[in-house]
């Protein structure tokens, strides 16, 4: 088996949000999409060290998505750029 590489593909539990916000600098609407994602694989334990279930993952994907859903602090980066400098 000398040379031979080992593939495994771990199945993975996503959620995609989109957030819509105004500039902060020039007030135009800004469209933010973004993946949240984490496999079921035998790395990722939960505290009990047993494989977090895809109900698991679901819940912590959930936490992550409505701390960027809070953040409202979005800007174009052109417009941060013109401001800035």
């Amino acid at each position: 088996m000398f040379g031979r590489t080992i593939r495994t593909t771990f199945q993975e539990v996503s959620i995609t949000v989109t957030k819509k916000a105004k500039c902060k600098f020039c007030n135009k609407k800004i469209v933010r999409r973004k993946k949240f994602c984490q496999t079921i694989n035998p790395f990722n334990k939960n505290s009990n060290g047993e494989i977090k279930q895809s109900s698991e993952i679901r819940e912590e994907l959930k936490i992550e998505k409505n701390k960027w859903l809070e953040d409202l602090n979005e800007y174009h980066q052109k417009c941060y750029e013109e401001d800035v400098l």
